[in-house]
């Protein structure tokens, strides 16, 4: 793992696409985040294949799907159905960052300030 700014690399264990949300394995590499995950830190910068190095933004503001309406300023989490979405978060789920504008309903894309 390096890092320089808001990104830092990791190796991938998988395929990832730029924008796909990034979750790490017990062995600190990098994955596509599953469902309500736990162990986030930020989203793919490019497209990667499987063991390549992979920036990720880890702070800052990104632009996800959500998979229903969001209020600004709702915490928000990887969505508990579709790990490719966001939705509010819930007490017993992990905060991956805030909204900082309005989803209508699921496949707007907004901006999201993460942690």
């Amino acid at each position: 793992m390096s890092g320089m700014n808001n990104n830092l690399t990791f190796v991938t264990t998988e395929s990832i696409s730029a924008g796909d949300m990034i979750e790490l394995d017990a062995l600190g590499y990098a994955e596509k985040a599953s469902t309500e995950t736990t162990t986030f830190v930020g989203v793919a910068i490019t497209d990667k294949a499987a063991e390549d190095e992979l920036a990720v933004q880890t702070q800052g503001v990104v632009t996800l799907t959500a998979s229903a309406a969001i209020a600004p300023g709702t915490k928000v989490m990887v969505d508990s159905s579709d790990a490719t979405k966001i939705e509010a978060a819930d007490a017993y789920n992990k905060v991956i960052g805030i909204a900082t504008e309005k989803a209508a309903a699921d496949g707007d894309e907004i901006e999201v300030l993460l942690k």
